[in-house]
C-alpha cells in the first residue's frame, strides 16, 4: 500500500512539473515584450531574442523578464547573445528599457563582452549606449559607446541589423 501511495505522489508530482513546463512555456510566448516583438526590435536596431534563448524570471518583476542563452562562452568564430533583460513599461503594453550582452572569442583565454544598455520611448524612438570589455579581464578593456560606436562594434561583429546609420 506504501508503494503504491509514493508511486501515485512521485506521478503526480512528475505531471504537475511537466504541466509547469508547457504551461510556461505557453505563457511565455504570449508575452507582448517577449519574442513577439523581435519585429519591433530589428526596426529599433534593438537585439532581438534569440530563438536559442531561454527565459528565466530571475527577479519576478514580470514573467519571462530575462532571457539567457544555455552558454556561457562562443565557439570559434561565434558572436553569441549571452543574455536579455526586458523591463516593459506594465505587463500588458509597451517596450521600456532592455539591456543585451553579446560575447566575440578573442583568443583561447579572452572574449570580447559588448554590453547594449536600450531605451524605448513611445516604441518609435529608442536612446542606446554599451560598454565594451574583456569578458574574465575587464581591467584590460573597458570602454563606454555612445551610438555610432555601437554601430561601428555591430558591423564588425556583422550583427548587421542593429546598424542604425549605414
Amino acid at each position: 500500500m506504501k508503494k503504491n501511495l509514493f508511486l501515485i505522489a512521485f506521478l503526480l508530482v512528475i505531471g504537475y512539473l511537466v504541466f509547469d513546463f508547457f504551461y510556461n512555456r505557453h505563457r511565455i510566448s504570449n508575452l507582448h515584450y517577449g519574442v513577439k516583438s523581435n519585429e519591433l526590435r530589428k526596426s529599433l536596431h534593438i537585439p532581438i531574442i534569440d530563438n536559442y534563448m531561454k527565459a528565466v524570471n530571475k527577479y519576478n518583476t514580470y514573467f519571462g523578464n530575462r532571457w539567457e542563452s544555455g552558454k556561457d562562452l562562443p565557439q570559434k568564430f561565434e558572436i553569441l547573445h549571452v543574455w536579455k533583460i526586458v523591463t516593459p513599461l506594465t505587463d500588458s503594453s509597451g517596450l521600456d528599457y532592455e539591456a543585451d550582452a553579446f560575447r566575440k572569442r578573442y583568443n583561447d583565454t579572452l572574449f570580447y563582452q559588448l554590453n547594449i544598455y536600450s531605451k524605448v520611448y513611445g516604441d518609435s524612438v529608442v536612446k542606446r549606449n554599451g560598454n565594451l570589455f574583456f569578458y574574465n579581464k575587464r581591467g584590460l578593456l573597458d570602454m563606454e559607446l555612445n551610438e555610432n560606436q555601437i554601430d561601428s562594434v555591430a558591423e564588425n561583429w556583422k550583427l548587421l541589423y542593429l546598424i542604425r546609420q549605414i
